[in-house]
């Protein structure tokens, strides 16, 4: 009867660890996914004007704003300062950057006024863009692997 009880839960622990193993590589899997979609192409790296707008466009996507409203000036060749007044009148600063065809945003001050940059999106969702002649594609995919996508012109 012993070894019965024995083999019974050796059996339980081995299959629970399988299976806590596998769900543990699916999620990594998923995680994968988001960070390089296989359906997207990588842009060439974008400077300038194409800088500012693609940042510019993704942030408004990303919070729900018309993408004139969001003022956008370029901090270095590679980053873009990204500012917004809500109707509420609460200030918005974010940093804006390009990987290959991902948009990563820090917000300035999240934790309070002097309190400088916070961390680089990425961790609740991955936000992509895809330039098509006159038009840009951005995608924001989320962890749980839902998504949100919105054509805007690309001028």
């Amino acid at each position: 009867m012993r070894t019965l009880l024995v083999f019974l839960a050796l059996t339980l622990f081995a299959g629970c660890g399988e299976n806590d193993s596998g769900a543990g590589d699916a999620k990594e899997g998923a995680a994968t996914a988001i960070v390089e979609p296989e359906d997207i192409e990588p842009a060439s790296a974008l400077v300038g004007d194409d800088l500012l707008k693609v940042c510019r466009i993704g942030q408004g996507f990303r919070v729900g704003r018309e993408p004139a409203t969001i003022d956008a000036r370029l901090q270095s060749d590679e980053l873009v300062r990204l500012s917004y007044t809500r109707d509420d009148g609460k200030a918005f600063r974010y940093d804006c950057k390009i990987e290959d065809n991902v948009i990563r945003t820090r917000m300035i001050d999240e934790a309070g006024p002097g309190s400088g940059p916070g961390v680089w999106s990425g961790r609740g969702s991955i936000t992509t863009f895809q330039i098509d002649g006159s038009s840009i594609t951005l995608r924001d995919e989320f962890s749980d692997g839902s998504f949100d996508e919105q054509k805007f012109a690309y001028e």
